[in-house]
């Protein structure tokens, strides 16, 4: 092909990212939710008359129109009241406070010490039926040679999509266009999309001196049958460590080394 040679470009359609809307709200739950918030002041006219129901109309069109950081405000309100109200919440020191972290090794109640794994999640959906058996097989295996227990936590971190980018930029108008589309739309994929995050945490209730390497080949042998699982285990440690237990109800940070 010649290097004057174009290539067809077929330019995203503006509705593949659109949100269903209602009326001049970004999106039909916000519209719905203004009724619902415009519903619940009309009971105020029977007492007041139609005029006092005004306030609310505006209260309703100022909560679901205006965003904070592209959150509708009284979602954004919702959100800061949930974290105050949990902030709130007294902390019972004795077994959900983290006390300080070692390296890899968390201390979160009098001779109570925990460690955490981090690992990848895998699609498992498309799986030949042999290998899903393989999988459940060395999975039952892992949680069978488990000393003590185990407790696991999931969540969702953002697709990164600047690998699946385009690096070449087009040697023509035709392939410059092609690429930006290309990138248009792995952004728009990307966004929502979402890869999974297990973290795995093991204890020790009863440390002493002498059992320091307890735990330590508890978490090892526990990462190593996960290794076969093939979701890449990585033991945290420091601040990582730390923003990991929080994940599972444990509160604040007293010190800590990397």
């Amino acid at each position: 092909m010649g290097s004057g040679a174009t290539f067809p470009y077929v330019a995203l359609p503006a509705p593949v990212d659109r949100r269903m809307q209602l009326g001049p709200f970004p999106s039909a739950r916000d519209g719905l939710r203004f009724l619902a918030y415009a519903a619940s002041g009309a009971v105020v006219i029977p007492f007041f008359g139609a005029v006092a129901w005004l306030p609310f109309l505006g209260g309703a069109l100022l909560l679901t129109t205006v965003p904070i950081d592209g959150t509708p405000l009284d979602l954004e309100l919702a959100r800061r009241f949930t974290h105050w109200r949990r902030s709130r919440i007294p902390v019972e020191e004795s077994m959900s406070q983290i006390r300080r972290t070692r390296g890899a090794i968390a201390e979160v109640g009098p001779g109570v010490e925990v460690a955490v794994l981090r690992c990848r999640g895998g699609p498992i959906a498309f799986l030949p039926p042999p290998q899903l058996r393989l999988r459940f097989e060395q999975f039952r295996e892992a949680l069978r040679s488990l000393e003590g227990g185990l407790v696991l936590a999931t969540s969702g971190v953002p697709v990164d999509p600047t690998p699946l980018r385009p690096t070449i930029p087009g040697r023509n108008p035709g392939e410059a266009s092609a690429a930006a589309g290309y990138s248009e739309m792995v952004g728009l994929v990307c966004r929502r999309r979402a890869q999974r995050r297990i973290y795995a945490l093991q204890w020790d209730a009863t440390p002493s001196a002498g059992d320091a390497s307890r735990l330590e080949r508890r978490i090892n042998e526990l990462s190593g049958r996960l290794a076969l699982l093939g979701v890449e285990p990585e033991r945290l440690r420091g601040r990582e460590l730390t923003g990991a237990l929080r994940r599972f109800g444990f509160a604040g940070a007293l010190g800590g080394s990397p």
